[in-house]
């Protein structure tokens, strides 16, 4: 039998202010990873879930939430190559994203602390 895995439809930005600031370093974090002279689409062919968990929060700091179906829309139409070839890693990109902002990442390993969760 197939377990089912439940996908929240909506990201929502935490009201807690400290973790919002967590959340802003961890975003910036991801756009060092990327390199600031890459173009957008060559980031998502070369670094597809650091771009993905980037754009995600971007858009949930940004807008206050991101909503599953108009982000794969969004990100459709404004790359659809790039986003074609590298859609599989969507879906754990939001889980990451979902899991920083319900639990502080409790359930992530940070990559330079070896630890799970967000840096403090």
């Amino acid at each position: 039998m197939t377990k089912k895995i439940l996908i929240p439809h909506i990201i929502i930005r935490p009201t807690d202010t400290t973790l919002v600031e967590r959340l802003r370093r961890k975003h910036r974090e991801y756009q060092e990873r990327m390199g600031e002279y890459t173009h957008p689409e060559l980031q998502l062919l070369q670094k597809p879930n650091t771009f993905l968990k980037d754009y995600i929060l971007d858009t949930v700091l940004n807008e206050g939430q991101a909503e599953l179906s108009p982000l794969v829309d969004k990100l459709l139409k404004d790359f659809p190559e790039a986003f074609e070839t590298n859609k599989s890693h969507f879906l754990d990109a939001w889980a990451v994203v979902w899991d920083y902002c319900e639990n502080a990442g409790k359930h992530t390993v940070n990559n330079k602390t070896g630890k799970s969760g967000l840096a403090e």
